[in-house]
């Protein structure tokens, strides 16, 4: 069975900034990605042709810099009118 992480729109990807639940758990999705061994993921996006696109590409780094190999999907939420 394959696990798919989300990844939420405003999720932090590198630093935990002013989101720290100090429970000793990961927050970053570069934490998520060591910790759990991840390397699938859906990607939630707003309908903001150009912070989307902006957005995935960090997040795609992150993927690239912190897996192997890894997988992805689009989740809009139907924010989009056409593909």
């Amino acid at each position: 069975m394959a696990v798919r992480h989300t990844v939420g729109a405003s999720d932090p990807l590198h630093s935990r900034g002013s989101v720290d639940p100090n429970d000793g758990l990961p927050v970053t999705l570069e934490e998520n990605i060591q910790h759990y061994g991840l390397n699938r993921f859906k990607i939630k996006v707003q309908g903001e042709v150009d912070e989307d696109y902006e957005r995935v590409r960090a997040i795609l780094r992150v993927a690239e810099e912190s897996c192997s190999t890894f997988s992805c999907t689009l989740d809009a939420n139907e924010q989009y009118r056409s593909v």
